[in-house]
């Protein structure tokens, strides 16, 4: 298989339990770079958080961010995909929220938006190294449209409300997870696989030429938007069951391990 382009997802991908890339993951992607494969990463995270990996791996290619919904790149900031909510859609996807009593984040011009600051959003701020803007009231303050917006929650809670969610808001909106306690929100036509299939064409790089490597369902998307699939063996079962390869561990080198299979 001839791959021209690899993307990872980052969480519970290519970043390990502490949150960073191992020198195994990092030796493996310098390797399939100096033979010439492109790689990006495919993350729900902002760009700016994003960004700090994409610079310690030298990535030039740009970068897929908020589930899809921004492909900007790392080194100029150009911005040559955005997809964002539509006011009034973001502001009953608030109410929805606030109704089931989750922590809302809300993300506008790369800016994390809640409505106060308490133990989880520093947390969550901390380990995005972002910083976070408490507004007190996100449905008046938010006067232009997010690229996305997060709940936070059980996550018995969530998968209900995920159900409840699609039922409600329909084709208006894209809806999935990356954790078990995240429930995501972002433009219809923002998901990882359209934003990568935009991103390959610009560089005239076919489905069968991409690899991507991911662990949850906000990657099923992206598993259809490539030739080779790879799941992680920490990855959902629903991702498993779709993958054309089951690679280790995120906290086993498990993207080095994939590369070094089937690129370098």
């Amino acid at each position: 298989m001839n791959i021209k382009l690899i993307a990872s997802d980052l969480d519970d991908t290519l970043l390990d339990d502490s949150k960073v890339i191992s020198k195994l993951n990092k030796e493996a992607i310098w390797r399939a770079k100096e033979k010439g494969i492109m790689m990006t990463l495919a993350t729900g995270r902002m760009f700016r958080s994003a960004t700090i990996f994409g610079d310690e791996l030298g990535i030039d290619v740009p970068l897929i961010t908020y589930q899809g919904a921004l492909i900007k790149t790392a080194q100029s900031n150009q911005v040559i995909w955005s997809k964002t909510i539509e006011l009034p859609i973001a502001r009953e996807i608030i109410s929805f929220g606030r109704k089931h009593g989750f922590i809302l984040q809300i993300y506008v011009d790369d800016m994390l938006h809640v409505d106060y600051i308490n133990t989880y959003v520093a947390n969550y701020a901390s380990f995005c190294m972002v910083p976070a803007l408490a507004v007190r009231d996100l449905f008046t303050y938010i006067q232009a449209p997010p690229h996305k917006i997060l709940m936070v929650g059980e996550p018995a809670e969530l998968y209900a409300a995920w159900e409840e969610a699609q039922q409600i808001f329909d084709d208006s909106v894209y809806i999935t997870k990356s954790k078990p306690y995240f429930l995501e929100f972002t433009n219809s036509e923002a998901n990882k696989g359209k934003a990568l299939s935009f991103l390959a064409e610009s560089f005239g790089i076919k489905k069968e030429e991409i690899m991507v490597i991911g662990d949850n369902y906000n990657d099923m998307e992206l598993f259809k938007a490539a030739g080779l699939k790879i799941a992680m063996g920490n990855a959902v079962d629903a991702l498993k069951e779709q993958a054309d390869f089951i690679t280790a561990n995120s906290s086993e080198n498990g993207v080095a391990a994939a590369i070094e299979k089937f690129v370098v």
